[in-house]
């Protein structure tokens, strides 16, 4: 039996103070107006896997400070970022500024299920990959879909 991500919970992360979102199917579709909290779901993904959020890092990031963008805007507590798993009811969190992933699941099954699935930048598509996927001629947009997949 494998193991699905049943929810992804956040508290006090970026513009999200308490939110968890119930995964019904196979696949996570993020749709919404400026402002609402698309990117902050991303971005906390990325940072439960990564540990950080690659977009507030290096070249073009500026003077953005990843530990101060990564807080909720009225900082009420330390943000932490939980996927809940599904049929163990196990569970893998990332607290920020705590360090490690804390595991509440069996190390096979979490290193079985991190040996079945990409990378992290394999499956965050942000709007600037995307948009340029779509004007690249058709045989550059096969090259970059397969390295998007990390094939």
């Amino acid at each position: 039996m494998s193991e699905k991500v049943r929810e992804i919970s956040f508290k006090y992360f970026r513009g999200l103070p308490d939110y968890t979102c119930t995964l019904k199917g196979k696949n996570l579709l993020i749709l919404g107006g400026n402002g609402k909290g698309k990117s902050a779901i991303v971005d906390g993904i990325e940072f439960l896997f990564d540990g950080k959020i690659r977009r507030f890092h290096g070249e073009g990031s500026g003077r953005i400070s990843h530990d101060t963008v990564i807080c909720h805007v009225l900082r009420h507590g330390k943000p932490k970022v939980e996927i809940r798993l599904t049929p163990s009811n196990g569970s893998i969190s990332r607290i920020h500024g705590t360090g490690d992933l804390s595991l509440n699941i069996s190390e096979s099954i979490f290193q079985s299920y991190i040996d079945k699935h990409p990378p992290v930048e394999a499956f965050i598509l942000r709007r600037n990959q995307i948009l340029e996927f779509i004007t690249n001629q058709e045989a550059k947009r096969y090259q970059k879909f397969i390295r998007l997949l990390g094939l």
